[in-house]
């Protein structure tokens, strides 16, 4: 039978026809059996508004995010002084949860009520999927979502089909390489699983030695390795994400999955540092547990010889889009660079980085997806806007194409599934 789900709807109030949209939207949410709640229905909350918003999204089983230009203006901090305290306060709550949450999130959908507003999405929701709910299949769509009834149900899988056998040589297939062996040890390790890669976690077991350092290595699905690192001093005083960002150029993981290795980095640390142990027997206490692991892809092996691993089902149409994602976090922290006046010092020439994403981006997705696609035809349109005079029309052209690469890959992703 289908839930009845918990909602809450974060917006920003743009206009008074604005404002009507929204409520709509709820109204018929509510109508079709979906608990959901926004401010209009609240004129006066007796804990305050701020509590009150701070309950509302706690509680919510999903948050609707409606995104529009004056939306993410002040979910940037970007709006004139005195206005948009609500919608400002909401986004910080959502970014603060999402950050507690590692950067994973099921949580905050955006929501936009036309395609063309799919720019204005905030760049902490940039990765997510999005409903447009301007037509009857939009909204149909996103009612699926919240109440879990897909459209397309994957089928029971079926047996192994037995091959015969052929002569000759031949390129080894998937179905052997998953056979293929692939460590063998005497005390646990950690696999860590990705959309493109899996992390080894090894050296779990204190010991008396003072050198002893929990160990962290990267490989991709042929078993191939990337660069391994180990725990240092420096994690006690370094800011965790500078620390984090070395050590993930270090492993040579691609920029688009390096939100998948936090989990791995943090069991790392926290080992070395005491607040978690593994056994010989492969029981984990401490600050992780057995079920976190299983949330993260990951599993402890103890002893004997490992299998290659292979990429898990829900991560091969991440694994599809990956080089897209790098682009777009290319993109995502190139705007982030030139914002920040004490890293804009290290800015190479911005002309040249932001006309290369430009070009590699236009050859990637048109590698995976038919020219005739709505995400290949957006794309086009605001590559042919390209005709910047200095820097801060290159920011601004490049913040719009931002949203066009998350947006084609999202529509690989979906076309993978």
């Amino acid at each position: 039978m289908p839930i009845s789900p918990r909602v809450f709807i974060s917006y920003s109030h743009d206009s008074t026809e604005h404002k009507k949209r929204v409520l709509q939207l709820s109204d018929d949410l509510r109508a079709s059996g979906v608990d959901c709640n926004l401010d209009q229905y609240e004129p006066f909350p007796e804990d305050g508004w701020p509590r009150w918003m701070n309950n509302q999204i706690e509680h919510a089983n999903f948050v609707l995010v409606i995104c529009t230009e004056t939306y993410n203006r002040r979910a940037t901090g970007q709006e004139s002084p005195g206005r948009g305290f609500g919608a400002s306060w909401e986004t910080q709550l959502i970014t603060q949860q999402i950050y507690n949450d590692r950067g994973r999130n099921s949580k905050f959908i955006p929501v936009t009520f036309t395609e063309s507003d799919v720019i204005s999405v905030p760049r902490f929701l940039g990765s997510s999927s999005h409903f447009c709910v301007e037509t009857p299949e939009g909204k149909e769509e996103l009612y699926r979502f919240l109440t879990s009834q897909p459209a397309v149900l994957k089928p029971p899988l079926g047996p192994v089909q037995q091959l015969s056998g052929h002569s000759g040589q031949t390129k080894i297939s998937s179905a052997m390489e998953m056979k293929k062996p692939f460590l063998k040890i005497d005390e646990p390790v950690v696999i860590w699983w990705m959309p493109r890669g899996f992390i080894l976690l090894d050296h779990l077991i204190k010991n008396s030695n003072i050198s002893w350092a929990t160990r962290a290595s990267y490989y991709d699905y042929h078993g191939r390795e990337g660069y391994g690192t180990h725990y240092h001093e420096s994690y006690r005083w370094l800011d965790k994400n500078e620390a984090f960002e070395n050590q993930f150029f270090k492993l040579q993981i691609p920029r688009g999955d390096w939100r998948f290795a936090i989990g791995s980095l943090n069991l790392m640390i926290d080992i070395r540092e005491g607040r978690a142990s593994i056994s010989k027997n492969g029981t984990l206490k401490g600050s992780f547990s057995n079920n976190m692991l299983a949330n993260e892809h990951a599993k402890i092996f103890t002893s004997g010889n490992i299998p290659l691993p292979i990429i898990p089902s829900e991560y091969r149409p991440l694994s599809v889009s990956g080089p897209i994602r790098d682009l777009a976090w290319e993109a995502n922290d190139l705007l982030f660079t030139h914002r920040s006046p004490t890293k804009n010092k290290y800015l190479e020439d911005l002309a040249k980085c932001v006309g290369r994403i430009r070009r590699e981006t236009r050859i990637e997705v048109y590698r995976k997806l038919a020219e005739n696609h709505p995400a290949c035809k957006n794309l086009e349109e605001i590559i042919i806007q390209y005709q910047p005079k200095n820097d801060v029309e290159r920011i601004t052209w490049l913040s719009e194409f931002l949203a066009a690469i998350w947006e084609a890959a999202r529509c690989i992703e979906d076309q993978v599934s």
